[in-house]
């Protein structure tokens, strides 16, 4: 890994690590923003289409004189299909939770009578009412945090296990530290801004992290190339997703505004965990890859280091053996060669005075017959 990109990771490691140690001292200190959210109770009733257009103030009469003197506030709402809704907000100083479900029992109990009465021009139709209490985290139920916290960290397991199995455990830890930094990121934005939050924050808090998990299997699914030293980054299409999700959360939002502030906040929440899961994805977790794919080189390095060693052992004992049978041989070999020594220089000797003798005899053949000739040619002279 280079100098340079170890720089970036210490200092992204930096920022984020004084991300969340901020919201830490922030959340132990004033805890989550509670500012007209977790002190509400909201008393919701549901009808029929046709009744909310034609018998709707009718409906409101009934509900407010269950209600009595008490201060609230009333969001109308139209909704998709055949259903309209009332929705009442109370102060949960004034009307308990207790207090706002005795009011839902007596609504339910008066149209349950009108919608059955047959003189009556609510006959026939569908009206009832429900109760939900908008509280923060830290007074929601320890059984339901509990079990959102277990949640969390199951899919970082399982999100661990997958991608370990897919590509390699470096790979693993690099998804299983994405949920965990989505899920944590998520929280601390929420507390250092000062998000008002409810229950729906434990929503937006593990979308955040499932978003972050898909946007770095984005990126590892992308092709690697050789001259890169970490996986490729989905840029496009974590960005699309980031965008298409946020265009989402914003209609959502103005939804909320028209009808319910808690479905406001919930997809301002969810507009973090966009953001943070957007980061985690194009910047943070191929930054992150670095040092991870550096440290699985390493111990590739280190296990063909090992492997040729044992080739090297080998070898020696090889050379070792070779050299005890050649001097197992030896013996044979040098009496062979003396053999073949001896031979070559007897024929030597033998061949060099054959040789002479030949030549010895050839010459005085060659002077026997030239003082023949001498002598045969004066005899005929004479």
């Amino acid at each position: 890994m280079s100098k340079n990109m170890l720089k970036k990771t210490k200092l992204w490691s930096i920022l984020v690590g004084i991300v969340l140690v901020a919201a830490l001292v922030v959340g132990i200190v004033f805890g989550f923003n509670n500012a007209n959210v977790d002190n509400r109770t909201a008393l919701t009733v549901t009808m029929d289409r046709y009744v909310y257009n034609a018998d709707l103030d009718d409906v409101k009469a009934e509900c407010e004189n269950v209600i009595g003197n008490v201060d609230y506030e009333v969001v109308e709402g139209s909704m998709s299909g055949n259903v309209g809704e009332l929705v009442y907000f109370f102060d949960a100083d004034e009307v308990s939770f207790e207090q706002a479900t005795a009011m839902k029992d007596a609504i339910n109990t008066k149209f349950s009578e009108r919608v059955n009465a047959e003189d009556d021009k609510l006959f026939g139709f569908e009206i009832s009412a429900t109760v939900n209490g908008e509280t923060l985290v830290d007074s929601v139920a320890k059984g339901y945090t509990l079990r959102g916290a277990i949640a969390i960290v199951v899919v970082a397991v399982l999100a661990f296990a997958y991608v370990a199995i897919r590509y390699n455990v470096f790979k693993g830890i690099l998804a299983c530290a994405s949920v965990l930094l989505g899920v944590l990121l998520t929280t601390a934005v929420a507390v250092l801004t000062r998000i008002p939050v409810a229950n729906s924050l434990l929503y937006a808090i593990a979308f955040g992290g499932l978003l972050s998990l898909v946007n770095v299997v984005m990126n590892l699914a992308k092709e690697k190339t050789e001259t890169e030293t970490c996986c490729n980054v989905a840029t496009k299409e974590i960005s699309a997703l980031a965008i298409c999700l946020g265009v989402a959360f914003v209609l959502v939002g103005v939804v909320g505004i028209i009808t319910n502030m808690a479905i406001l906040w919930f997809a301002l929440l969810c507009l973090v965990a966009t953001a943070v899961a957007a980061f985690v994805g194009l910047i943070y977790a191929p930054i992150l890859n670095s040092p991870l794919e550096a440290i699985a080189a390493e111990q590739a390095e280190a296990r063909s280091t090992d492997y040729k060693g044992a080739k090297k052992t080998s070898t020696k004992e090889k050379k070792v053996f070779v050299k005890e049978e050649v001097k197992a041989e030896e013996p044979e070999t040098v009496e062979e060669a003396k053999e073949e020594t001896t031979e070559s220089v007897v024929e030597e000797t033998t061949e060099e005075p054959v040789e002479e003798v030949e030549e010895i005899e050839e010459t005085e053949t060659t002077e026997e017959t030239v003082e023949t000739e001498e002598e045969t040619a004066e005899e005929t002279e004479n």
